[in-house]
């Protein structure tokens, strides 16, 4: 049920301003901040809840897409969403999250992702928990001998480029991780309040990895120091040795780097001792807006071959909640109305599905989907691939 409200985009000159002293004070970061993120994101893609001519809240949305199977599938990330602490527990966010869902669905995106504050209400909206992203903590002293075979160069923006190309050749083999649009990799070229330099690793042949690390000052010069990782890339062995090099070269200025990586992280298995702290672990969220564009965008496992009956539930997007074949061969799908419904599917169990952070038998155990052993078992060796992470947070 809809509540009185009004979402839609900035109109006035006080609307900014008022947004960025809300998301400063729900989300405890300085004004200034809110307005870079917003000059970042653009005024097309702000949007501000009022009531009446108040302004009560507001959200960020974000083109991007997800990597799943070797294709990047268009999405929507939703960023920022904040009230105003008077109009909180009254349905704002909820009504947010509902007029944006059937924009997305309008403009022909078929998912949806988010890094929750709290659950209910995104699971309210269809939301599920889809993937992760962890922040690994490296002791630099402990890193050992690592390998200096390659070169190791600091580049200007004119190489970033080259930087972008080894991302999306490395994005494309995992599942989940961001197709990045420029507001992404401005986020990481140019973080807020960090000085950030990339590293380019050079092999015979071209580039084979880089780093890009970010440096602020100690809190003290007794504290120990951590210095962040803004965004790594190995293609190679050699390439991943020569940037744990990288790290432990600055093991005189920082104690530990805060690493983003997924779970079986290849560069940190090149570690003698990979006895890793996680030092956060957060889970970003997805919702399928458009069943048949969600299944038919990503990619499939090549060897895989089959044909599998869902029955989707969606109260929000009434669209998507019908019986549907998803047939599966040469790494496509092809989605129809129709079949026996064998698998009943919660949007939310879908979402799970989708990447492979829950099987078959897992979204049984949530709660969020049922059938026969056999059938939920097909759904896991269907939806099978890499463990789905993100390193980007928005």
């Amino acid at each position: 049920m809809s509540i009185d409200i009004d979402i839609g985009l900035p109109s006035g000159d006080a609307d900014l301003p008022r947004f960025a002293d809300i998301a400063a004070r729900s989300l405890a970061f300085p004004a200034e901040r809110a307005f870079t993120w917003f000059e970042r994101a653009g005024a097309r893609n702000i949007r501000i809840a009022r009531r009446g001519a108040d302004v009560i809240g507001g959200h960020i949305v974000i083109p991007m897409g997800h990597w799943v199977g070797g294709r990047a599938v268009p999405c929507v990330g939703i960023s920022g969403v904040v009230v105003s602490p008077e109009h909180r527990s009254r349905g704002v966010c909820g009504e947010m999250m509902r007029v944006a869902l059937e924009e997305i669905r309008r403009e022909g995106v078929p998912l949806s992702s988010l890094y929750p504050a709290t659950f209910p209400v995104y699971r309210a909206a269809g939301y599920e928990a889809a993937g992760t992203r962890l922040l690994y903590r490296v002791v630099l002293a402990s890193i050992g001998p690592a390998s200096r075979e390659l070169e190791v160069r600091e580049v200007a923006s004119s190489e970033y480029a080259a930087i972008r190309a080894l991302y999306d050749a490395n994005a494309r083999t995992l599942t989940g991780a961001v197709a990045r649009t420029p507001y992404f990799w401005t986020r990481i070229h140019e973080p807020f309040g960090e000085d950030a330099r990339a590293f380019l690793v050079e092999g015979d042949g071209g580039p084979e990895g880089y780093a890009v690390l970010s440096y602020r000052p100690a809190p003290s010069p007794l504290a120990p120091s951590e210095m962040p990782v803004r965004d790594v890339v190995a293609r190679t062995p050699r390439a991943a040795g020569r940037i744990l090099r990288l790290l432990a070269d600055h093991r005189s200025v920082a104690r530990t780097a805060a690493v983003p990586g997924g779970p079986g992280d290849a560069l940190l298995a090149h570690l003698v001792e990979p006895r890793l702290e996680v030092a956060e672990m957060q889970q970003w969220m997805l919702r399928v807006v458009d069943v048949r564009g969600a299944l038919e965008g990503r990619g499939w496992p090549t060897t895989v071959r089959g044909e599998l009956h869902v029955d989707v539930r969606d109260a929000l997007l009434r669209e998507n909640a019908r019986r549907w074949v998803i047939e599966v061969a040469g790494g496509r799908a092809e989605v129809r109305e129709g079949g026996s419904g064998a698998v009943a599917l919660d949007v939310r169990g879908l979402a799970a599905l989708y990447t492979g952070y829950l099987s078959g038998p897992g979204v049984r155990v949530a709660g969020l989907g049922d059938g026969s052993d056999e059938e939920l078992t097909k759904a896991t060796a269907l939806f099978a691939g890499p463990a789905p992470w993100a390193a980007d947070f928005f």
